[in-house]
């Protein structure tokens, strides 16, 4: 199943990239017009608590309340874009 979810996603977020398509809203004040479905927390189980772990021990997020959980959808929204900014950063330097 996710061999053809991959499959069916990669041409598109291809084609986005190359179209310069940002995959993210610009601002986190953009967030609030996406509305969690379900819940507005994160499960504790999910992957998502491990790869912002990752993130911040490279120094890509500053701002992370690690110990805190769970985290709402719209925090992780948040961090994914600080990181993103960060990684920026990062790579315009370089």
């Amino acid at each position: 199943m996710k061999s053809m979810a991959k499959s069916f996603w990669q041409p598109v977020l291809r084609g986005a990239i190359a179209a310069g398509i940002s995959l993210l809203p610009a601002r986190a004040q953009d967030y609030p017009r996406y509305p969690a479905v379900g819940s507005t927390y994160v499960p504790l189980d999910s992957w998502v608590y491990p790869a912002m772990d990752r993130l911040a021990g490279l120094g890509y997020l500053n701002s992370a309340i690690l110990g805190l959980r769970p985290w709402t959808r719209s925090e992780c929204a948040r961090l994914v874009e600080e990181a993103g900014e960060a990684i920026r950063s990062v790579l315009a330097a370089d």
